[in-house]
């Protein structure tokens, strides 16, 4: 197991018995807090990440226009067309 680091968190009035409520039977309250945190990051960073590309497109746009539609190339070649096998 990876060494954990402490961490005190503070939850609103109540939220504890919700978290006590829905764990699984052997589930610690760490593990859901800790499962339910990485979701979230994971979401949080996969925003960032589209954002990123979001803003890539926008200057590559920028910079040198609108690109041709490149939809019948890929078919093209998923067909077999201009392959070099």
């Amino acid at each position: 197991m990876a060494h954990r680091q402490v961490l005190t968190v503070r939850f609103p009035e109540g939220f504890v018995a919700r978290l006590r409520a829905v764990r699984s039977g052997a589930e610690s309250l760490n593990d859901l807090v800790v499962e339910a945190t990485e979701r979230e990051v994971q979401r949080r960073e996969g925003v960032q990440a589209d954002a990123a590309i979001r803003r890539l497109r926008e200057e590559i746009f920028e910079t040198m226009g609108p690109q041709p539609d490149s939809t019948p190339v890929i078919r093209g070649l998923r067909g077999g067309i201009g392959r070099h096998d």
